[in-house]
């Protein structure tokens, strides 16, 4: 596993077992409050939050209840035992003190846009200026004590705002006339 990869584990984990330092929750209503969208700073599918929690179960850092209804497939809760909690701070404590990578590698090829013809370049640029406002779309519908309870959600909203002028000053800058 590479740096970054262990990096991203730990991300997770950290959503997994801060979800339910308050109180226990099944696997399903987990899996859906991992996978928010942008809001979230990590995403997390349902196969791998299942992965998680198996792991996490199998380390005692979270015990499990299940329930049998009829016969459908048995309900998993899940809770965070005394050791879970210790590994959280832990966690916490690990992820705030290292250095990840970027995550924005795609960055890398506005360095080289001048290899690309210069219609291409715009149409290009336009469609990346149209998800970036997406993005920011997105996360506007978030009120001001929102993103203040969540300060990874805040860094997310802000660097959405941040890329869409980016990509606005850029295409302004290269395309002098495209506004006007």
């Amino acid at each position: 596993m590479t740096n970054k990869e262990g990096a991203i584990v730990i991300e997770k984990k950290i959503l997994i077992l801060g979800a339910l330092q308050h109180s226990s929750q099944h696997g399903y209503q987990l899996a859906q409050l991992l996978d928010m969208g942008p809001f979230s700073a990590v995403r997390v599918s349902k196969a791998n939050a299942y992965k998680l929690l198996a792991d996490m179960e199998k380390d005692n850092w979270l015990s499990v209840t299940r329930e049998q209804d009829g016969s459908r497939p048995p309900k998993q809760t899940y809770q965070i035992t005394e050791l879970g909690k210790q590994n959280f701070i832990e966690l916490i404590n690990q992820s705030l003190a290292q250095q990840a990578p970027s995550m924005h590698s795609w960055l890398v090829a506005f360095d080289f846009l001048d290899a690309l013809e210069a219609e291409h370049v715009k149409s290009l640029l336009k469609v990346k200026q149209q998800i970036a406002e997406q993005k920011l779309a997105a996360f506007n519908v978030l009120t001001d004590e929102q993103l203040a309870m969540h300060p990874s959600v805040d860094f997310l909203h802000q660097s959405a705002e941040l890329e869409y002028r980016w990509i606005k000053q850029l295409i302004h800058t290269r395309f002098p006339n495209e506004g006007k």
